[in-house]
């Protein structure tokens, strides 16, 4: 019976960490729709590989990036000081969020094939990845920030 027990509970534990990781990023994938008014954002979750099709490019893409975070406080959960960790890690995701997503946008994903942008990757599309950087990084930033100042107290 214990070897019974011990599975069902890693297998609850599994399921609650999709379920918060899904959570969460379809949260933030909600919060971050109204960038979708924008045609070329469309154009672009319509064009990514591998699945080719809009909603599900979009939601792959809106919830796994909410994992580098997730998993970030999970790991400052497991340290002494996780206030000062989790502080870290939202410093260093998302600085790494506000450079590689106008990066990866305009510069990568065209020189692998993935040509998105009808008005051709100028300032307009650089400043508007940028503004779509600062959204979804804000979204986890804000939240994480204060949670790391209590934790902090």
């Amino acid at each position: 019976m214990v070897p019974l027990q011990s599975l069902l509970d890693e297998l609850v534990g599994y399921i609650s960490l999709i379920s918060i990781l899904l959570g969460v990023g379809v949260f933030a994938t909600l919060c971050w729709s109204p960038f979708l008014l924008s045609g070329r954002f469309r154009q672009l979750f319509e064009r990514l590989p591998p699945f080719e099709s809009f909603s599900l490019t979009y939601g792959v893409v809106g919830v796994g990036a909410a994992v580098p975070y997730l998993l970030g406080l999970a790991a400052s959960l497991a340290v002494a000081d996780t206030g000062r960790a989790l502080f870290t890690v939202v410093v260093v995701v998302s600085a790494g969020y506000l450079v590689a997503i106008p990066l990866v946008g305009a510069v990568v994903l065209p020189r692998v094939g993935v040509d998105w942008d009808s008005t051709g990757y100028g300032l307009s599309t650089w400043a508007l990845l940028l503004a779509g950087a600062i959204w979804y990084t804000a979204l986890f930033a804000v939240p994480l920030t204060v949670i790391s100042i209590v934790y902090s107290l």
